[in-house]
């Protein structure tokens, strides 16, 4: 399955996800959380879902490791052998027939990109090729049209010319008429919630809101992108959801479609209302957003250790309490760890689309995170964490040091 960022390809895969009873799943990630945006461990993950449902496969895998304890420390292909093959060709993991479902959604960011996102097409492709009949697993695929995957599903899709009944395809076009349908049922959920969680902010019980006119303008701009309505919906149900939408109907009707093909046309209005979100932040707290921001996009995305939000605020000098109201106009767009648990926990995106318009200039302008300023940046607080260590002897540092050791490994992650 495929199609562009915020056609709904998620929300399709979680639906699936919650009606098979027998479902190993892989949602990927760019976020902070390096399990599950990193091809290396695709396998092991999927076996891991797996091995939690099922105790012959478990007891496979305990077994192995036992004998081996480096059994998944292997190549890609052979993981991939070890783990939906061998247990089930050799009848050492009974299925009674039953069909297992396996689910990748966002392959296509994943990191290691191209060369093992194809190699694990090809070979989920070369299982049913050569085991259909022995192994248990039903595939479903869902990422952007990026070019070297779309050549590899082409290759897959070839091979497969003579056998249809084990191969679909399935383009999730933006502003299809289903894609349509489906955001309006969407928006109307949503702004039945809004309006029930929110009756101080409208003049009477039988005050109809939105208007037949307003939701209107909502779903034909959202064009069957599923990103925008979510988005939309969650900057209304903020704060003063009358006024807030008010604005989003401005900003629709500043618009100008006649300008972009329609295809393009819900991505232009979906970075205006990135803008509008990004505009509701005190211009004081502004460049704190961006140096957050910067920071999980260089260091957190690629560390295996902490990326608590307490932890990233020790080390760009920032209050907590600073951090969390520059981050307050964000939470349409971001998710923010509660102080209980911003030892452990990060900011998060909802949607990667929200990361891709402020790491590109000609997307954001104003709002534009620029990653060689917030590279050197970073290197200053690593510079300050280090000459205050230096400046430390060593009883008062030893606390230091034992609470939080990710520090350092982060400066050394980053080098």
């Amino acid at each position: 399955m495929h199609g562009p960022a915020g056609v709904g390809k998620s929300a399709i895969m979680q639906t699936v996800a919650e009606t098979v009873s027998t479902c190993a799943t892989l949602f990927f990630s760019r976020s902070s959380d390096p399990p599950r945006n990193d091809s290396k461990k695709v396998l092991t993950t999927l076996a891991y879902s797996i091995a939690i449902t099922n105790r012959d496969y478990r007891k496979y895998i305990e077994e192995r490791m036992s004998q081996d304890p480096s059994f998944l420390e292997k190549s890609l292909t052979e993981q991939f052998h070890r783990l939906f093959i061998t247990p089930f060709i050799d009848n050492i993991v009974k299925t009674s027939r039953q069909r297992w479902v396996v689910l990748l959604d966002g392959l296509d960011e994943c990191k290691n990109e191209g060369s093992d996102q194809c190699r694990i097409v090809d070979l989920i492709s070369n299982s049913i090729l050569r085991y259909a009949g022995a192994t248990p697993f039903v595939w479903v695929i869902a990422s952007r049209p990026e070019a070297h995957l779309t050549a590899a599903l082409r290759n897959l899709k070839e091979s497969f010319r003579d056998r249809h009944a084990e191969f679909w395809e399935r383009g999730i076009p933006v502003d299809s008429d289903d894609a349509s349908r489906d955001i309006e049922r969407y928006l109307q959920t949503e702004f039945t919630k809004i309006g029930k969680d929110n009756p101080d902010a409208f003049p009477s019980p039988t005050f109809i809101w939105p208007s037949d006119v307003d939701f209107l303008k909502v779903a034909k701009a959202s064009s069957g992108l599923f990103v925008f309505a979510s988005t939309l919906t969650k900057y209304i149900s903020v704060d003063r959801p009358a006024s807030r939408l008010k604005l989003i109907i401005a900003l629709i009707d500043r618009s100008t479609p006649d300008s972009t093909r329609i295809s393009q046309k819900p991505f232009s209005l979906l970075d205006m209302l990135y803008t509008q979100i990004m505009s509701d932040i005190p211009e004081d707290l502004l460049l704190i957003v961006k140096t957050l921001l910067g920071y999980y996009r260089l260091v957190s995305e690629g560390s295996i250790h902490g990326t608590g939000f307490v932890e990233v605020c020790n080390v760009l000098g920032l209050y907590q309490d600073e951090a969390y109201d520059a981050l307050r106009k964000l939470h349409s767009v971001l998710f923010c760890p509660s102080p209980g648990t911003a030892e452990f926990s990060g900011v998060k995106y909802f949607h990667t689309s929200f990361s891709d318009f402020l790491f590109d200039r000609s997307r954001s302008q104003a709002y534009h995170v620029d990653l060689d300023q917030e590279r050197t940046n970073i290197w200053r607080c690593y510079i300050r964490i280090l000459k205050e260590s230096c400046r430390t002897d060593l009883l008062a540092l030893a606390p230091c040091a034992s609470g939080s050791p990710s520090i350092y490994a982060s400066l050394l992650i980053f080098v």
